[in-house]
């Protein structure tokens, strides 16, 4: 085992076999209690699509060291890989990672201890970004116990065995339902929620702008809206004793049973100002709250859930927080997120929640970072390449650790995972596998301000 010094080139040989390869004032049955109630189906410390097990970026792993050398965490081995945005998603120990080499999206399975591969499958792809920005894949696999669902750049839906990845059905859903044409790849990452895949797909074909597919068949069950898509996630949650997906248009929160697809209510919110202007963050459930952001211009927007199919506006702001791309996380108290460029230059801001009062802000070699919540930890990768750590709390920008050199050349775009003790990173380039558990005998560390290490 050896301690990440710098990142390392991906030689042009590795390049060749890959190519071969090929709540404050808030009672406690709403905003704190995230897990009681809102998630549907088996939670796991596994890490199964975009934001983990639940839903929110955060794991439930505990006791993980960090107290870490200047140059990071112990690196457990590392691995070239292709184009793409899809965030490294891992079950039992498989770890799956969507990447695009050539003209070939590879879907690749690999040990997540050791990152040896198990299977690969390629599909060819001629998807073209018009912006300066990857060819895709963008969208993150969702995994189960025997399955692997993914989304092509070009809106292809498929589903493989985790065990071999035999392809098992395939559904050319932009094209079937004549999505709306994007300058970029395809964004939205697949929902699986019980038997179905969630798909915010922004057909045109009658009402197609939201997809569910049975998972074992790959029969649409239902259709609905006339939205287009946007680049965020469907969320499920259980509010009140009823079942709920919030789906995030080009234009309005949707929130729909997930059983037939009706759409219970919508309401506006999302960016203004044509086909580049894409809405990206994925909605937060935080008990019976809703969280939406989106920038630069929108802003942020709390809704409360009622009971009988209502919803009430808790707080919204365009200034405190409007997060392009990036993540959100939350203790259950506080919400944490990065600004836009164009809002304090990008920063790390911690908001209440239930007010949307800031409570601090860090600017930083992070900018636009994404982040993931564990240990009571805020672990952050910045969108040049640097990690970070910082305590998920409302006291002004505890930090344990910020990287003197950045361990991924920039740009770094999709968010870091976990599972297992084990950190995942990524850029177009090279995946890293980070060792987090603790030392034999270690049970705890002291003050945060006596591990901090500084440029």
């Amino acid at each position: 085992m050896r301690h990440l010094n710098r990142p390392t080139p991906v030689a042009v040989c590795a390049a060749a076999s890959l190519l071969l390869l090929a709540s404050c004032g808030k009672d406690e049955s709403t905003a704190v209690a995230v897990r009681t109630e809102t998630l549907r189906g088996r939670v796991s410390d596994d890490w199964p699509a975009i934001h983990g097990p639940h839903q929110d970026s955060s794991s439930s792993e505990s006791r993980l060291e960090w107290s870490w050398p200047p140059e990071g965490p112990p690196l457990l081995w590392e691995k070239p890989i292709g184009n793409g945005y899809a965030v490294p998603v891992a079950q039992d120990e498989r770890l799956v990672v969507f990447h695009r080499v050539g003209d070939q999206e590879c879907l690749e399975c690999l040990d997540a201890e050791t990152g040896d591969q198990r299977w690969i499958t390629t599909t060819d792809t001629n998807f073209q970004s018009r912006h300066e920005y990857s060819d895709g894949p963008y969208a993150t696999p969702a995994l189960t116990s025997d399955s692997v669902v993914s989304l092509s750049a070009e809106g292809v839906l498929r589903k493989h065995a985790i065990e071999t990845g035999q392809e098992a059905w395939s559904l050319p859903l932009a094209s079937e339902y004549e999505s709306r044409e994007v300058p970029f790849a395809v964004g939205t990452s697949p929902l699986i929620d019980h038997d179905l895949v969630i798909v915010n797909i922004g057909g045109t074909r009658g009402a197609s702008g939201i997809v569910a597919v049975h998972l074992d068949s790959g029969v649409v069950a239902w259709t609905a809206t006339d939205h287009g898509g946007s680049y965020a996630t469907p969320r499920s949650a259980t509010i009140h004793g009823e079942d709920y997906l919030f789906v995030l248009t080009d234009r309005a929160l949707v929130a729909l049973g997930p059983s037939d697809g009706r759409v219970r209510w919508q309401t506006p919110f999302g960016l203004k100002g044509g086909p580049e202007r894409v809405t990206a963050v994925s909605p937060l459930v935080v008990g019976d709250l809703v969280v939406l952001t989106a920038g630069p211009g929108a802003g942020a927007l709390v809704l409360q859930i009622l009971p009988n199919d209502r919803f009430k506006e808790l707080w919204r702001d365009r200034r405190a927080l409007d997060s392009q791309f990036n993540n959100l996380t939350t203790n259950g108290r506080e919400l944490f997120g990065f600004t836009s460029m164009w809002n304090g230059s990008a920063e790390l801001r911690c908001l209440d929640l239930m007010t949307g009062s800031i409570g601090w802000g860090h600017k930083s070699e992070l900018r636009r970072g994404s982040s993931l919540l564990v240990d009571g930890k805020l672990v952050l990768l910045g969108e040049n390449g640097h990690l970070a750590v910082f305590d998920a709390s409302p006291d002004p920008a505890r930090q344990w650790y910020f990287s003197r050199n950045p361990l991924l050349a920039g740009p770094t775009y999709s968010a870091p995972s976990l599972h297992r003790g084990r950190l995942y990173l990524r850029n177009e380039k090279q995946l890293l596998c980070l060792n987090l558990r603790p030392s034999r005998g270690t049970v705890m560390h002291g003050d945060p301000a006596d591990l901090v290490t500084r440029d």
